[in-house]
């Protein structure tokens, strides 16, 4: 009322009428988060917790302001995992060449910024040992179908010009000298014999 019958406010009588009607001003400084569970010094106020907090000032004449912070904390993470791979094969894990059995750490930025430790446990398995016994080496053009065999361990496939199957067909081949590959796969690495 003696705003409206011309009477002139100061400072300090504004304020509460101001806050009354729109709550004091809050202004929010820029996010900040922290890995290392470092606290963190928000106005004199030690924290380390996740939250959001508020610091109030009063000016001189009587006035509050009030500064607010997002505050996150997270951790670092770690991940491990085991791999296997076929002797003689190359593993590539964060950029790095890995060529024996061992223990390997890599550390990244997780989506927080963050460390992330990556643990991988890799095994080299060895190739299946595999033979291949023929009795045939030199056949005619328009010799009938050879049955292929005597690939170890069984369950392999054969393959090459005039092969089908576990069938050979000299005139598929045509003339000439052809290379028949028994290959044997195991739940991981396969190998193979050629003649």
């Amino acid at each position: 009322t003696d705003f409206i019958t011309g009477q002139t406010l100061t400072a300090a009588q504004i304020c509460p009428l101001y806050a009354r009607c729109f709550g004091p001003a809050i202004s929010f400084l820029p996010d900040v988060s922290s890995c290392d569970g470092t606290p963190y010094n928000f106005y004199g106020q030690q924290i380390n917790a996740t939250g959001t907090y508020y610091k109030t000032f009063t000016d001189s004449h009587g006035c509050d302001s009030i500064i607010g912070l997002n505050y996150s904390l997270h951790s670092p993470s770690s991940y491990s995992y085991s791999d296997v791979v076929c002797n003689g094969s190359q593993y590539l894990f964060n950029g790095q060449l890995l060529l024996q059995n061992g223990i390997y750490t890599d550390t990244i930025l997780n989506s927080y910024g963050c460390d992330s430790v990556i643990t991988l446990s890799l095994s080299f398995d060895s190739l299946p040992a595999i033979s291949w016994q023929t009795t045939n080496d030199t056949v005619l053009v328009n010799a009938l179908p050879i049955l292929l065999s005597g690939g170890t361990p069984a369950g392999g496939i054969y393959s090459g010009d005039g092969v089908s199957g576990n069938m050979f067909y000299p005139d598929s081949a045509g003339v000439g000298t052809h290379v028949i590959t028994y290959t044997y796969s195991d739940s991981l690495c396969s190998n193979m014999a050629s003649k």
